[in-house]
């Protein structure tokens, strides 16, 4: 019998840092993402693609998984082995280039410890592209847990995607902040984004809040990726002090959880709190920068990679297999063109994007010539914080000249 392998999906990176300048998506021939990232599916994965007779393989733009098929008609395959409708296939990234924030848009500063989290359950799609990631919001929507943008966060309006400038930008009155934005997207692009964010849990949960109601009660309950309730080992409750000066404190130890996204609902009074993240024991094991996480059900039909046949009860695989896309935005920063002796000889009025190849930055010559000046380097970013606010007020990309 022959044995069939098919690509199921694939995971496409793009990087418009790394772009060809035209007006063709384009990129050089070099351009090759394990250069950027390292991807490796997680423990629980390699486990799943074992006993589905899966592949998984690195590639120049991603990565792809293959999987042992049955052709059921022609042009037509079923994994040879039947998944479970709630199963997840989940890859891990971490960084290979050290240089890799200080070229692309993130903030600067983050409240948390967070990492990216993508999901074909979340993902958006805009014509036929198919991201993995959320979509970016329509001015005037913040992002979770904000009441304003800060500065690089992206938003779109009227068909177009424009980036924060400034370090806090209201989210009323486009007119008047209109100064505070730079457009840097003619059509919608769906950008990884803040949104794309998910706190970053250890073994150690801790949830701490003023004692409102001395003597309350609170219970916490924990529901894995697919809301089904987990079974906690420990305690389930925590009364509070009787005294209103002590702090509530509960401090859980999650050591035991396996690897993925979860969501923790705490009752309290006067009303719940919701927290999403994602565990991850990094004890013996690379830090992670990211989590890229493909379901068998559950996502809408721009993602959905296989489905159940309800005459043949198989599991088919699209044909063309699906192709997800993450796109990453290049950072922008203030270009400082420095002297030796520090003064400025010449700044350009908005921030400009970082890009791998020459910019074509002028400034004016004598008689009415033009000077090529050269772009930064990502080696050295340098933000300017805040002292009030401690937000990123600005990122300089200073170029010292010869003379």
């Amino acid at each position: 019998m022959q044995i069939i392998y098919r690509n199921i999906f694939e995971v496409q990176w793009h990087h418009d840092y790394f772009l060809v300048p035209g007006p063709v998506i384009k990129y050089p021939g070099i351009y090759d993402v394990r250069r950027l990232v390292s991807i490796w599916p997680d423990d629980r994965t390699q486990r799943l693609m074992q006993q589905y007779r899966m592949v998984f393989r690195n590639t120049a733009r991603g990565f792809a998984v293959m999987a042992e098929v049955t052709e059921v008609s022609p042009g037509s395959y079923a994994l040879h082995i039947d998944p479970e409708p709630n199963d997840r296939f989940s890859f891990c990234w971490s960084l290979n280039d050290p240089l890799f924030v200080n070229y692309t848009n993130c903030r600067v500063n983050e409240p948390t410890a967070s990492l990216y989290y993508l999901s074909n359950r979340t993902g958006t799609s805009i014509g036929a592209v198919a991201y993995l990631n959320k979509a970016v919001p329509a001015f005037g929507t913040a992002y979770p847990g904000q009441t304003s943008y800060w500065l690089g966060d992206t938003m779109v309006m009227g068909g177009k995607v424009y980036e924060a400038i400034e370090e806090d930008v209201p989210l009323v009155n486009y007119a008047a902040n209109a100064a505070k934005w730079k457009q840097i997207s003619s059509a919608v692009v769906n950008y990884i984004n803040p949104g794309d964010r998910m706190l970053q849990q250890g073994t150690r949960f801790t949830y701490t809040r003023p004692n409102t109601l001395p003597g309350e009660w609170i219970t916490w309950q924990l529901f894995d990726c697919n809301n089904n309730p987990v079974q906690f080992t420990g305690t389930t409750a925590y009364r509070t002090s009787m005294k209103a000066s002590e702090q509530v404190a509960i401090t859980l130890d999650l050591g035991w959880l396996e690897q993925g996204a979860y969501r923790m609902v705490i009752q309290q009074q006067p009303a719940p709190a919701q927290l999403s993240f994602y565990y991850y024991n990094q004890l013996g094991r690379p830090p992670i920068a990211g989590v890229c996480e493909c379901f068998i059900s559950g996502a809408s039909p721009a993602f959905t990679f296989c489905k159940k046949d309800p005459a043949t009860q198989k599991w088919i695989i699209d044909t063309p297999n699906k192709t997800f896309m993450i796109r990453f935005r290049n950072r922008l920063t203030h270009w400082q063109y420095l002297r030796q002796d520090q003064s400025i000889f010449d700044q350009p009025p908005e921030p400009r994007p970082l890009t791998w190849f020459y910019s074509g930055y002028t400034v004016p010559g004598p008689m009415g010539s033009t000077i090529p000046m050269p772009d930064p380097t990502p080696a050295r970013i340098v933000p300017e914080i805040n002292p009030v606010t401690h937000l990123v007020k600005n990122i300089y990309s200073k170029i010292y000249l010869a003379n």
